[in-house]
């Protein structure tokens, strides 16, 4: 665009020294040079398809962790973090509700969906951009639907089994799926009721 064309012709004095890596003082015209290539980045985003698509690329990581208060007291979730270098983290099996754990995200917003069952199960999601809405578990249709209740173990949708980020050109679900066990006594929740239901959520 035309004011894209200003803002570059603006910034190229500072162009050379950036590309080739070099420090740069950090003197009033170089703030404002600073600032003219910011402008200059959203310009483009705004008004290039192409570029617009490359904003919307963004890292998503996944970790059953089999217990968040353990990991954190290890000292192994924020170097987990720094390595990865997520924009939205999804948990399984964090076996805490929220703030039983020492975090320290500030750049995260933190969703939760623990168990009734206190250290059991549980999911969550750790997110950088803010999602339009979240849902714990299924709706109501899709658990009525598919007939998810209390199999003898335990109601499947109070074990904080599945959480769901909505955006704006995408949906973020995680899921800790039920355990068929070692005598498969669980198995038929898991192919008549739970993984249909997931299909449909």
């Amino acid at each position: 665009s035309a004011a894209a064309l200003q803002l570059l012709s603006s910034a190229q004095p500072l162009y050379p020294a950036v590309m080739r890596g070099q420090q740069v003082e950090t003197h009033a015209s170089v703030k404002a040079g600073t600032t003219i290539i910011r402008n200059l980045a959203d310009s483009l985003l705004s008004h290039s398809p192409f570029w617009a698509s490359i904003r919307l690329r963004m890292k998503l990581t996944t970790w059953n962790v089999n217990g968040i208060r353990a990991v954190s007291k290890k000292d192994a979730f924020r170097p987990f973090i720094r390595k990865t270098k997520p924009d939205i983290i999804c948990l399984q099996e964090t076996k805490a509700e929220q703030g039983q754990a020492e975090i320290d995200l500030p750049k995260f917003e933190e969703y939760w969906n623990s168990a009734e069952k206190k250290g059991y199960s549980g999911t969550a999601i750790f997110t950088k951009p803010k999602p339009l809405a979240v849902l714990n578990d299924f709706a109501d249709h899709i658990r009525d639907t598919h007939g998810l209740a209390d199999d003898g173990y335990g109601d499947p949708l109070k074990e904080g089994r599945v959480i769901s980020a909505e955006y704006e050109k995408f949906h973020v679900v995680t899921s800790y799926i039920p355990n068929a066990k070692r005598d498969l006594s669980r198995l038929g929740l898991r192919e008549k009721n739970w993984d249909p239901a997931l299909l449909a959520h």
